[in-house]
């Protein structure tokens, strides 16, 4: 009998385990066919890995595997006669005479636009067989976008103050550049060079605010002595290769509470039918001071933090370091012109301004949208029962006729407001879309970042209500921390238990899944919910004394409880007279470092007390 195989295959089989299974070896299953090795057969990774690697150097040096020659830079067929296409789209672009401000705005549209077309048609018309394009396929180096500038140019570049430059990048350096795309190439390389030494120090700034941001997750249990009275937990698909060594939130198909997700539990519960699973997450704690070590889950050393640690932090710098690859990014493109960099747009949503450059229309009401038209200006206007919301100029509807949105919904492509989110989804809900959010926009920069990183950010970062009505010592306007007040929270004497049917534009008063206190009822809700098998829920039909607030990362130590934690952050004259209208206090039995630090107190010690 005939098996169709590959030498490559024969190759490994003689490695791996009898049995083991072969697929597509693409970046897509890198991850996960080596994640099932180590978990399958622990005791034989280390002689694996190096009996791999050693094969892998053999054929290298036999083979001269990945080497390419001047055949496979040449642009293919499709790329070259679509130049001259592009040649005379530019030309009526610019028409005759000089170029003035709109002819070189809309030129530099287009080239934007192009560049995104060209970097899929390259890599759609190159061979596979092309090594260039199996080192992308495989993840082992490069991406789509460097494979469309070694083969078939960078299409435009910016200048130093980061405008588009006029002139087409249609020849790669493989071909040889013309002198005045080589010109208009030395404007971003110089800028490039000086991104090394100055960009540095914004990113490194950026790092110093999330850790600020997670400084307070400190694991000061495993786990809370009591059970919550409904279910509590963090919805993820359960597709997403990053739930490995989260802790199941809830009982599943006889895999207990609390049990750490593996590859093999996972496909598992797929082949059952499962599409979303429920977890324990930093964004889901109820712990009033830190968060619990099961929260965190799993961590690098394939174990619990332990009491005493700060995951948080940790994970502020993985992302930092992420973050840092964004801003040294620019010198290895050399100015190729982009949208946007990723750095700048990942620390709008971190330290959100008044003007939120590039960001999305969000719904201001409720309803069905009624009427998408132009006005005299010719901005599109979405009307959402009958109300009126206007989209800038270059930004499209992301709705239609007849959709139903919720308040807060975005309506427009651009970037979502995470403060508006948060303002009109809940904290809770405000930390997971965050959390999706930040990770979309790092892997738009090229970027990847796992999640239950970012979701430590997100509970650090989005913890914040603004006082609406006096209670206990707030007075209104204070803004305080949410976990503060939903460690204490008992729910108003004319709260009810009801089906969550009939919950509907009611406000959620005990937590359940990952929907905080004063959380409204939406049908996007009753729709989670219902997913999870929740059935009744313990809402009341007015909001609590306070509403969602998200402060910025440069400002969130003004807003700590410990007077001398707010000076470990900015603006000290302001924090310090703030501290002493307040009245506040410094307890050294808290869960920021700081005053210990302060005062010489050796932080093992620490940590045992702060708990």
């Amino acid at each position: 009998m005939a098996i169709e195989t590959t030498p490559g295959k024969l190759l490994l089989s003689r490695i791996l385990p009898k049995g083991v299974e072969i697929p597509p070896l693409d970046k897509k299953n890198v991850v996960s066919f080596f994640s099932q090795l180590i978990e399958q057969y622990p005791d034989q990774v280390p002689k694996l890995f190096k009996d791999l690697i050693t094969t892998a150097s053999r054929v290298v040096r036999a083979e001269a595997a990945g080497s390419f020659d001047l055949q496979h830079l040449r642009p293919p067929d499709p790329i070259r006669l679509n130049k001259s296409k592009i040649i005379q789209q530019i030309g009526q672009i610019v028409g005759n005479g000089d170029l003035d401000p709109q002819k070189e705005a809309a030129l530099a549209s287009y080239l934007l636009k192009l560049s995104d077309e060209l970097t899929e048609q390259t890599f759609n018309s190159v061979p596979k067989d092309n090594p260039l394009v199996q080192q992308v396929l495989s993840g082992a180096r490069g991406n789509k976008a460097q494979l469309k500038r070694l083969i078939g140019g960078d299409t435009a570049y910016s200048g130093y103050k980061n405008n588009i430059i006029p002139i087409p990048i249609l020849n790669s350096y493989s071909e040889g550049v013309t002198p005045a795309e080589f010109w208009a190439a030395t404007y971003g390389a110089r800028r490039g060079l000086a991104s090394t030494k100055l960009d540095v120090a914004a990113s490194g700034y950026l790092l110093k605010l999330l850790v600020r941001a997670t400084h307070r997750l400190l694991v000061t249990d495993v786990d809370s002595p009591q059970a919550p009275p409904l279910p509590v937990g963090l919805p993820v698909d359960i597709d997403d290769p990053d739930n490995e060594g989260a802790l199941l939130a809830v009982d599943v198909e006889g895999y207990p509470k609390n049990t750490p997700l593996t590859t093999r539990i996972i496909e598992d519960l797929k082949a059952k039918g499962y599409t979303k699973l429920l977890i324990r997450s930093p964004i889901t704690t109820l712990s009033a001071r830190g968060i619990y070590a099961r929260d965190a889950g799993l961590r690098e050393d394939g174990k619990l933090p332990p009491i005493g640690s700060l995951p948080g932090i940790t994970a502020a710098q993985a992302i930092g370091e992420r973050l840092a690859q964004t801003t040294l990014g620019s010198k290895h493109v050399g100015g190729l012109a982009e949208k946007e960099s990723g750095f700048e747009v990942i620390e709008r949503l971190v330290n959100i301004p008044k003007q939120f450059k590039g960001g999305a229309v969000h719904a201001t009401v409720a309803g069905k949208v009624t009427k998408i038209g132009k006005n005299e200006l010719g901005q599109t206007i979405v009307y959402i029962n009958d109300q009126p919301h206007e989209i800038n100029p270059g930004y499209e509807p992301i709705v239609k006729e007849g959709d139903e949105v919720e308040l807060g919904d975005p309506i427009s492509d651009g970037i979502p407001n995470p403060a508006i989110l948060v303002a009109f989804k809940g904290i809770g809900e405000g930390r997971r879309l965050f959390t999706e959010l930040f990770r979309q926009q790092m892997q738009q920069a090229g970027l990847t970042v796992n999640r239950r990183n970012v979701e430590f950010l997100a509970r650090g970062l989005i913890d914040h209500v603004e006082i609406t009505e006096p209670f206990d010592d707030y007075l209104i306007g204070d803004v305080v921390p949410y976990s503060a007040i939903a460690a204490s929270w008992q729910p108003r004497e004319d709260s009810v238990a009801l089906p969550i049917l009939q919950a509907l534009d009611y406000y959620i008063e005990v937590p359940v899944l990952h929907y905080t206190i004063g959380t409204k009822i939406t049908p996007s809700v009753i729709k989670t919910l219902k997913q999870f098998g929740i059935d009744k829920v313990i809402v009341n039909k007015n909001p609590p004394p306070f509403k969602p607030h998200m402060v910025r990362a440069a400002a969130i130590l003004e807003f700590d409880p410990n007077w001398v934690t707010r000076l470990y952050g900015s603006n000290q004259l302001r924090v310090l007279l703030r501290a002493a209208q307040e009245g506040a206090e410094a307890p050294l039995s808290d869960t920021s470092f700081v005053l210990p630090k302060t005062m010489g107190i050796d932080l093992a010690q620490w940590s045992k007390t702060a708990r």
